[in-house]
């Protein structure tokens, strides 16, 4: 995989510069800056423009602002409920209300996950809401999946990966059926050497068929605070978004012969394991166990299986270009040689083509 160089990141629009800077200037409480980046942050600093010209904010404008960003599958009216119960007639900006709806609606790891392995290496922690996952060298990793299963949905993870030399270590987020010829939606974070950036690894597996990564290096450092990641899985097309930006979108091409996950049932997995054979420059950096323990955390998990929308708005499209462009390192249809070994010859999959964003978006909504 190789590493292209990248130019200092704007926003589409050019408006918005590297979200760190937003960070850095604002003074937010520390659970604002420990989750939300650009999208989010791009719409505060609209708001806050409009308040400081004048306009009133209100629960009603808090409410859709915050059902378009956070949840789009949760009503705009249950979300202006929460509001008024949880905030009262306080003029808070709705940015500040976020981390807290995140939680509230979160499930409970006490109830809805099952530690797989790893022992005491897995650990909930508090009320429910936070989980840690440990390595050292007596484990391995460790790891843990949802009670439930699901046929489609919309699935959210807060994560805070490993910091420092992390070189060796894979961090996953997930969903897999089971068996030989099992379905499987990877986001995988590739640990690297102090200062270097993680690499996201994404995979779509299809009767046991995989083959059709693509990997990104991310626009903000995630061992510093926590940020959302999304897989959004529903008959039309997989959409894989981090703080509610897309990155990646793989759709149902089965009328031309391509496989895709629509038949079995998955169970969202989430792991923390040794790799250091190929996950850090293909097997070259080894995992520093004198750097171990490694602990990733993991909070406010979400699992709908009213997945909220269909495809990308003209918006969402722009946003895919954007990452496609500044951030995207690897992809797999523009891999000649791996395309020969899968018996593609040099031809590109049928599935790769030029259109982006997937099947438009229809009354299903969009992102």
């Amino acid at each position: 995989m190789k590493i292209r160089k990248r130019s200092s990141p704007t926003s589409p629009s050019g408006s918005i510069t590297h979200p760190s800077a937003k960070f850095r200037q604002a003074a937010w409480g520390s659970s604002m800056r420990a989750i939300y980046t650009f999208s989010t942050v791009q719409q505060f600093w609209s708001c806050e423009r409009e308040r400081q010209a004048g306009k009133k904010w209100t629960k009603s404008a808090a409410a859709n602002e915050t059902a378009q960003v956070l949840h789009p599958m949760i009503s705009t009216t249950t979300i202006t409920h929460f509001l008024t119960l949880k905030m009262g007639n306080l003029g808070v900006p709705s940015m500040l209300l976020l981390s807290l709806i995140a939680a509230a609606f979160a499930n409970n790891f006490h109830q809805d996950v099952e530690i797989t392995w790893g022992g005491r290496h897995a650990r909930i922690l508090g009320p429910g809401n936070l989980l840690s996952l440990t390595m050292d060298k007596t484990s391995g990793g460790s790891g843990f999946k949802s009670n439930r299963d699901y046929l489609f949905g919309r699935f959210n993870m807060q994560m805070k990966l490993i910091p420092g030399n992390s070189a060796g270590t894979v961090t996953t987020f997930y969903l897999s059926s089971e068996g030989p010829s099992h379905d499987e939606i990877d986001l995988e974070f590739l640990g690297n050497k102090s200062g270097s950036p993680y690499t996201l690894h994404t995979n779509v597996f299809t009767q046991g068929q995989g083959g059709r990564e693509e990997g990104f290096h991310l626009w903000f450092d995630p061992t510093k605070h926590f940020h959302t990641y999304s897989i959004v899985w529903n008959p039309r097309n997989i959409i894989l978004l981090v703080d509610n930006i897309p990155i990646r979108v793989f759709s149902n091409e089965e009328s031309i012969g391509v496989p895709y996950p629509n038949k079995q049932r998955m169970k969202v997995y989430a792991s923390l394991w040794d790799a250091d054979d190929w996950a850090t420059r293909g097997g070259r950096v080894k995992t520093d166990w004198s750097k171990a323990p490694f602990v990733a955390y993991y909070r406010n998990f979400v699992a709908k299986t009213d997945w909220g929308v269909q495809g990308l708005s003209a918006r969402g499209k722009k946003l895919l270009s954007w990452v496609r462009e500044r951030y995207r390192i690897y992809y797999y249809c523009n891999d000649l040689k791996r395309n020969q070994h899968h018996g593609n010859g040099r031809r590109r999959p049928p599935e790769c083509k030029a259109s982006i964003g997937g099947h438009a978006a229809d009354a299903g909504g969009s992102i």
